[in-house]
Formats: structure tokens, C-alpha cells, sequence
């Protein structure tokens, strides 16, 4: 494990210049995320939550309006989404910028998934299962992180363990 020392060697040798700090302030749009429950029955909407971010993985506020569209071609979709302030404040002077929400009603069942396109770019969300009635169990996708303690000969040492979920 490196040390402190080695962590400030690193940080010297690859410290970005004042001019590249101070331009990653404001950062371009780079891309449109659409977080689906992954869940769904038909008939009955969900909220489906829309960000816009730049190249610094930070929300960041965009001009125009994303039009969205479905795999489901009976689905009641939005054309298109506004950010137009009902999403949290994200920053002084910018309040709302870069995340908003929709409403979306699925109504084929099977997989299904929500596209955005702006600036010629296409974006596509999570995929959603979509039942005839409410499921027993949820589908949970992502990495699942957990963290124990275990004893070994020099004391105590917090192990963590990852699995990928679906």
C-alpha cells in the first residue's frame, strides 16, 4: 500500500496547470442519462428521472429540449423534456440546471426502453421490464458493495467484498 508520501509524489507529478483548472470550471455537455425503475407495469406510469452532464460527471444545464421516444410503441412518452426548474438546485446561480423528471406509462409488456436524442446524439436508458400485473419480486441492476470486519493476526482489517446484481 503506498504511503502518504508516494500518494503527494503522484499529485505533484500529474497536478493539473491553473489554466486547465480554471477551464474545467465550466465544463461542454457530453451526455443524457435516463433513470428508469426497473420495474414497470402496463397501464400504470413511472417517473423517470432525465440529466444532462459534461465531461466532468457533474449535471450541467442544457439549451433546447431532448425529444424522448420508446422501444414500446403504444407507450405514452413525452416528445419532449424541459428543463425547465422542477429539479433540485445543483449549484449557486444555476439552480435546476441539468436534471428534471417524466412521466412514462409502458403498455407492452416484455423489455422495453426510453431513447433520447439531442444534437443528433441518441441516448438510451436502463432496460425495463414491463408486467401485466405488479411483480413479486423487483430486478435490482448494478454492483452490490458490502463491507466486513474480519480478524487476522495484526488486528482488526475492513475487508469489502463486490458482486454484480441483476
Amino acid at each position: 500500500m503506498a504511503g502518504p508520501h508516494e500518494s503527494i509524489r503522484v499529485f505533484a507529478a500529474s497536478r493539473p496547470s491553473l489554466r486547465e483548472l480554471w477551464a474545467s470550471r465550466s465544463g461542454r455537455f457530453d451526455r443524457l442519462h435516463l433513470i428508469s425503475p426497473s420495474d414497470a407495469v402496463a397501464g400504470e406510469s413511472v417517473t423517470v428521472r432525465v440529466q444532462a452532464w459534461d465531461e466532468y460527471e457533474r449535471l450541467h444545464a442544457i439549451e433546447g429540449t431532448p425529444s424522448l421516444d420508446s422501444t414500446d410503441d403504444d407507450a405514452t412518452v413525452p416528445g419532449d423534456v424541459s428543463f425547465d426548474g422542477d429539479g433540485p438546485s445543483v449549484g449557486p446561480g444555476n439552480p435546476e440546471a441539468g436534471f428534471t423528471t417524466v412521466e412514462v406509462m409502458f403498455s407492452t409488456t416484455g423489455v422495453q426502453y426510453l431513447t433520447a436524442e439531442y444534437r443528433g446524439e441518441r441516448f438510451v436508458s436502463n432496460p425495463v421490464r414491463v408486467h401485466d400485473t405488479e411483480p413479486d419480486e423487483r430486478t435490482l441492476w448494478g454492483i452490490f458493495t458490502s463491507t466486513r470486519r474480519c480478524r487476522t493476526g495484526r488486528g482488526r482489517r475492513p475487508t469489502a467484498s463486490r458482486s454484480l446484481g441483476r
